[in-house]
């Protein structure tokens, strides 16, 4: 099987630091705060949790940056692609 040969310049691209990732995606995070006012306010409730897979929320988001639980920016994609997930569930289109 053909596996492409990674280049030096590709490894050191994708290798960035957990602490520098999470601060970038602090910023992310606050910015997405501040394009959804009312989202981030929103809780998730027993009453919500049973509809929803992977509660998934901003002010959660913003927990796992601050304590730097993030490895990878796909890690960070996943989570905000549930909280859209969620959102579309619980609220409609």
């Amino acid at each position: 099987m053909f596996k492409p040969r990674e280049t030096e310049a590709g490894k050191k691209r994708n290798k960035i630091k957990k602490k520098l990732l999470n601060t970038l995606l602090s910023y992310t995070v606050l910015r997405l705060k501040e394009k959804t006012r009312e989202l981030h306010r929103i809780g998730h409730t027993e009453e919500f949790n049973r509809f929803l897979y992977m509660p998934m929320d901003l002010n959660t988001m913003e927990t796992k940056v601050q304590a730097k639980k993030y490895k990878c920016l796909e890690e960070f994609l996943a989570d905000a692609q549930n909280v859209l997930h969620n959102v579309f569930l619980l609220y409609g289109g």
